[in-house]
């Protein structure tokens, strides 16, 4: 019964990797855009990003930058996870 529950979540932890990553964020057009303007940088079509094997998540966070004179643009941080480590990219 063991070795049956082991291999049960093992199954479904492996199909939550194997789908599109980009799924989650299809509700906010700004993260989109960003993830997209990310698999450009990284010579990636988005689809080929959002599906890419060796990438374990995509996270989209929204962030701000402020200018010296006191202006704030709107910022999306994106970070794709990667094996143990997470890889800081910048998204727009």
């Amino acid at each position: 019964m063991r070795i049956l529950l082991a291999t049960l979540t093992l199954l479904a932890s492996s199909a939550a990797f194997a789908g599109n990553l980009c799924t989650k964020w299809e509700h906010s057009d700004r993260y989109t855009a960003a993830i997209k303007v990310v698999a450009a940088q990284e010579d990636f079509s988005y689809d080929e990003l959002c599906t890419f094997a060796r990438i374990l998540d995509i996270e989209a966070q929204p962030s701000r930058v402020i200018t010296p004179k006191g202006d704030v643009i709107p910022h999306v941080r994106i970070q794709l996870a990667h094996g143990l480590r997470k890889l800081p990219v910048h998204g727009s």
